[in-house]
């Protein structure tokens, strides 16, 4: 699987023509003023954490549809703060970068993609006026470091995890006719612009891994950290207390509840065949991804 010399850098140059032909503007390509259906979800409902628990079946339509907002709003929360690390992680790659080079100019692009994106899911919060849901401090704090220190391959196990994750739900969202229409805008247009991102994680792994044991062995043993803490923090356990529940049995509900569990299996599942492909998987990792539900 290890790339040839200059196979990234043409794989940059291809991906950098692609931004240049499908690209969105937050401001100008979403109708932000068309406001929200109370008839219709913000999240597929086989997709949420409570779906075919008995709390689920007891709710009413509303009240169904409320938890599918607050689902989203948490997500879309997580999604930025992710974004926002791999962001400060792909800046420390691009200033040692050749800024005459087409790896540079993609990482430039990608960073902006991703400001745009982020912007995009604050705005979509904002705008369904529910809470924003926040990892916890220690996650923050942690990331912080994280951030100022990984090395370019754990940056990239880390977005090709968490967009592979997100493409397979926002890939279904979007073709939803049973979701807001603001929300399936959003969805169509990440999954556009986070398919050039997942080429580009896949490539410099494919390139990266194999000639740098170090690298290997570190996403050899984050993997699985960062698969458990992804699927852990994506519905807040503050969701459940807003939707009128008590949040540590509707947390253990939610992580005993099969459909979810199936929904965060496959939602990772690529990502976790790429990570066999590659060698990186162990028994240490796969057993905190079956903890989480991933496996």
């Amino acid at each position: 699987m290890a790339l040839h010399a200059g196979d990234m850098e043409e794989t940059a140059e291809r991906l950098v023509r692609s931004a240049g032909l499908m690209s969105f503007d937050v401001d100008k390509d979403i109708d932000w003023s068309a406001g929200f259906d109370p008839d219709l979800a913000y999240f597929s409902e086989h997709r949420c954490s409570l779906y075919g628990t008995p709390t689920w079946d007891a709710w009413s339509r509303d009240q169904r549809v409320e938890f599918t907002k607050h689902q989203l709003a948490s997500m879309h929360a997580i999604e930025a703060w992710v974004e926002t690390l791999l962001m400060q992680m792909l800046i420390r790659q691009v200033y040692s970068a050749d800024s005459a080079s087409a790896y540079a100019w993609h990482l430039y692009t990608e960073i902006a993609d991703e400001c745009r994106h982020s912007t995009m899911f604050g705005r979509m919060v904002a705008a369904t006026e529910a809470p924003t849901y926040r990892a916890p401090w220690w996650a923050r704090q942690g990331g912080k470091v994280f951030a100022a220190t990984a090395p370019p391959a754990v940056a990239m196990a880390l977005a090709m995890f968490f967009e592979e994750y997100g493409d397979a739900l926002q890939r279904e969202s979007a073709g939803d006719e049973a979701l807001q229409p603001l929300v399936r805008r959003i969805s169509h247009i990440h999954v556009i612009e986070e398919s050039r991102h997942l080429k580009f994680a896949r490539a410099e792994l494919i390139e990266r891994l194999p000639n740098s044991p170090v690298q290997k062995a570190l996403v050899s043993a984050l993997y699985g950290p960062i698969a458990l803490l992804v699927t852990r923090f994506m519905v807040s356990p503050q969701v459940y207390e807003n939707c009128g529940l008590d949040k540590r049995a509707a947390t253990r509900a939610a992580r005993k509840n099969k459909h979810w569990r199936q929904t965060q299996k496959w939602a990772s599942e690529h990502a976790m065949r790429t990570f066999a492909e590659l060698g990186i998987r162990n028994r240490f990792g796969d057993a905190l991804c079956r903890v989480g539900g991933v496996l």
